[in-house]
């Protein structure tokens, strides 16, 4: 629920400075990791809302030793699979290849305008870096609309109100 009070690891200026240098670089998993938590925290775990790329890579660790194998092969035997979403796959190596047809993307952050479609995923590797197409995304919209991936609990949660009350960011007490 983005209330642990970690920093974002992705807006800190020595990750944004690596990365415009070389966007191609590899990054462990667990250095993006010690990035945002060896920061000052926002504040007291439960207390607020913000927002962190360190919180999903924490959440995907975690899971992939509850499950005790990488991540995308969890998604795929539980997620991917039973949803016929022959197309969506999680590289687990940190490669940025997806098979075509391919979307580019093309993004001015390092000055002009540039491809960006191949970047290196490794500093995403447990919160975002899936690819998919139109109908797999469709096939997710559904389930996660309607949980039906989900225990009846668990779906309350999904789409209760957990962050209400939180309010604004504020600073550490």
């Amino acid at each position: 629920t983005n209330t642990s009070g970690y920093q974002d690891y992705v807006t800190t200026k020595s990750f944004i400075d690596a990365f415009a240098a070389d966007p191609y670089r590899h990054y462990s998993t667990m250095a993006m990791i010690r990035l945002g938590t060896d920061l000052p925290p926002l504040f007291t775990p439960g207390r607020s809302w913000a927002f962190s790329d360190t919180n999903y890579l924490l959440l995907g660790e975690v899971l992939s030793k509850i499950v005790h194998k990488p991540l995308a092969a969890a998604l795929h035997q539980q997620i991917f699979g039973p949803l016929g979403m022959t197309q969506t796959k999680m590289p687990s190596n940190g490669n940025a290849y997806m098979p075509a047809p391919v979307m580019h993307a093309y993004t001015n952050e390092r000055g002009p305008y540039e491809d960006s479609t191949f970047w290196t995923p490794s500093p995403f590797s447990t919160n975002g870096s899936v690819y998919s197409t139109l109908g797999d995304l469709g096939k997710w919209a559904r389930a996660m609309g309607t949980g039906s991936r989900l225990s009846r609990a668990s779906h309350r949660l999904q789409i209760g109100p957990s962050n209400v009350g939180l309010g604004p960011l504020k600073a550490n007490k």
